[in-house]
């Protein structure tokens, strides 16, 4: 039963992708570059 589990698992939609078509690739790096810009901004202020 669990190796027929793991074939399904992957095909799953939300797994390839949360909503508006984003990857989670794409959640990180718009994370990060907020982090960055917040950080620089904070610096730069204070």
């Amino acid at each position: 039963m669990l190796a027929r589990a793991n074939e399904i698992e992957p095909m799953a939609p939300w797994r390839r992708r949360f909503a508006l078509g984003l990857t989670r690739q794409d959640l990180e790096t718009v994370a990060a570059t907020y982090a960055a810009g917040f950080i620089a901004t904070i610096t730069f202020i204070a």
